[in-house]
């Protein structure tokens, strides 16, 4: 640690956002709460029709995306809270703390071997600039350097800008992103990605519309199969 951090850990101490304990923005006891638990289907977290490893077999039926894995439930006030600090106050470090949190998870929920690559969710040139970073690059980068996969940040690209999808329905939203993405298939035969299994990472997933449109297009490029993982869901 360098003197530096040193002293801004001093004078900024990290308290968690749930309970207000010292010592990190979520303390162990409200982490171990708030952590959603894999005990039924990573898709539609349906507990009888679910299973400890996969989906159910509804959504593997349905969905193109092979499962998902969410950290925390977006509707708790602290998540929500910890989400926009990172989001829109710059706060790099709680990105650190949500990535090494993610990749516990993601460990302990499946197998990653050599084949495992890392890829975040785009965002547009525009949201880019208002915000000054992509969230989900950050997180995904973190995340590559704690379980040592290759990390590839612009493999998956945004084409357009689309309206924000919180704001629309479900058909709307899938309107919306049609044709929004597409992969540097250039990059994907330079590294040899052909086959690869994705971590598909992004802050929040509400309906699925935008790592679905994500997922069909890695596919259609010659990815193997697509894990995404997410700090929340709603």
């Amino acid at each position: 640690m360098s003197i530096f951090k040193y002293f801004l850990d001093i004078l900024f101490q990290k308290k968690c956002f749930s309970c207000g304990e010292i010592g990190d923005y979520l303390c162990s006891n409200c982490l171990k709460n708030k952590t959603l638990k894999f005990s039924n289907c990573f898709l539609c977290i349906d507990k009888n029709n679910g299973s400890t490893s996969k989906n159910c077999r509804k959504c593997r039926e349905n969905v193109v995306i092979d499962g998902i894995i969410s950290l925390f439930n977006y509707h708790d006030d602290a998540i929500k809270k910890l989400i926009y600090n990172f989001k829109y106050k710059l706060a790099y470090d709680i990105g650190y703390f949500l990535a090494r949190e993610m990749a516990k998870v993601v460990n302990n929920n499946c197998k990653i071997d050599d084949n495992f690559i890392i890829i975040p969710v785009p965002v547009s040139r525009k949201r880019f600039n208002q915000r000054g970073f992509n969230q989900s690059y950050v997180l995904a980068r973190e995340m590559s350097k704690i379980l040592n996969i290759e990390f590839y940040g612009n493999v998956l690209c945004r084409v357009n800008e689309t309206e924000k999808q919180f704001k629309l329905s479900e058909t709307e939203r899938r309107d919306n992103l049609k044709k929004a993405f597409f992969v540097d298939k250039y990059s994907v035969m330079c590294n040899n990605l052909f086959n690869k299994y994705v971590l598909l990472v992004d802050d929040i997933i509400t309906t699925g519309s935008t790592v679905s449109c994500c997922t069909k297009v890695l596919k259609m490029a010659g990815f193997g199969k697509v894990f995404v993982v997410t700090v929340a869901r709603t």
